[in-house]
């Protein structure tokens, strides 16, 4: 009988605990590769060798590293870094969220203040203005009766009768007439 492996470590995992090791990780993975440490023999002596090489690369100081290395570094970061509005945008949501979060209050404030202080207004109205508004709104519903009046009329008249009613009683008529037919037919 072939026993399986508990877990395989896969490029996943191993990403997970080298992030681990130089604490470059988030705390989800961190507990996860703890837990996984603490099952597996193996993924601890990659952490272990992992967290070591981070407190050595951590103690060097730039003197002792190669100045190709640095020339290098410097190129990367030089390109990678661009000096645009995104960038600085980003740095200041996301590496300072302090900031960020005094930009999301006073915001929030400034909304808040501004729809407290809009107050509705009121209107007043005379009493000869009521009674004219009151008359205009009885000659408008007065239209729409008639409107919905003259449709009723040509909606039953027109559309129904013609349209409707005179080809089913003629279709009606040609089926009374078959079964009619038929029964002579059949007598």
């Amino acid at each position: 009988m072939n026993r399986k492996k508990q877990f395989e470590l896969t490029e996943e995992i191993k990403n997970k605990i080298i992030a681990a090791a130089y604490k470059d990780a988030s705390c989800l993975d961190r507990i996860s590769v703890w837990r996984l440490i603490s099952k597996s023999e193996e993924a601890k002596f990659l952490f272990e060798s992992y967290r070591a090489t981070a407190i050595a690369v951590s103690k060097l100081s730039e003197e002792e590293c190669p100045s190709s290395v640095i020339k290098t570094i410097e190129d990367k970061t030089e390109k990678a870094v661009s000096n645009n509005f995104i960038n600085d945008l980003y740095s200041i949501i996301f590496a300072r969220p302090a900031i960020s979060l005094a930009m999301v209050l006073v915001i929030v404030s400034v909304i808040t203040f501004g729809v407290i202080r809009n107050k509705t207004v009121e209107y007043e109205f005379t009493q000869e203005e009521v009674i004219e508004a009151d008359k205009q709104a009885q000659q408008a519903l007065a239209i729409v009766g008639n409107i919905f009046k003259q449709t009723k009329t040509t909606l039953e008249n027109d559309v129904l009768g013609d349209k409707v009613a005179k080809p089913l009683n003629k279709g009606f008529g040609i089926l009374n007439n078959i079964f009619e037919g038929e029964q002579n037919e059949i007598n």
